[in-house]
């Protein structure tokens, strides 16, 4: 929609303003009682903070993220690695921001599980690249090393991805 065009064309206050327009004409003629609608405002939720985090407005981008994510679990949405990928992973790479830990690592023990249970390699990859990210930021290096690691040998994802690997490895060797 509209929130993602304005996004991408770096638009952050416009993008914002689409956003919270929706929301508002959503408040004003419908309350959430099903799975479709929930989702569908969830997903508006979900555009905003995005548009914050790409302005590195964390703490805002955080309060839409947890609305995104009650609205998504509230109705049991069914489809986990959406949950992952679009919510989960973000929102404790916006947490390791926040220099808030537990909670970062509480959501990507929840990546990890989905990622794990579908066997998406590539979502296990992201895991592994976040984690690697958060043990570094709490100074536990080797737990660090093991995710990089991990990740690399379970990647089958473009050069990119196994390049961010190789350099994550390489910074630890170096300090």
């Amino acid at each position: 929609g509209l929130v993602r065009y304005y996004r991408e064309k770096s638009l952050f206050s416009i993008a914002i303003n689409e956003g919270e327009k929706s929301l508002q004409k959503i408040a004003t003629w419908r309350r959430t009682s099903s799975l479709t609608e929930g989702a569908r405002l969830a997903w508006i939720y979900l555009n905003i903070a995005q548009t914050h985090s790409a302005n590195s407005r964390y703490s805002a981008s955080e309060s839409y993220y947890k609305e995104a994510i009650r609205l998504m679990e509230k109705w049991k949405y069914p489809r986990e690695l959406i949950l992952a990928n679009f919510l989960y992973l973000p929102i404790a790479n916006i947490y390791n921001r926040l220099d808030e830990h537990a909670l970062s690592e509480r959501y990507l023990t929840k990546v990890f599980t989905i990622a794990s249970n579908s066997q998406d390699s590539n979502l296990l990859s992201r895991y592994y690249q976040d984690y690697a990210i958060l043990k570094g930021i709490q100074g536990d290096f080797k737990a660090q090393k093991q995710a990089y690691t991990e990740g690399l040998r379970i990647t089958n994802s473009p050069d990119e991805s196994r390049i961010s690997f190789y350099q994550g490895l390489a910074r630890i060797l170096i300090s």
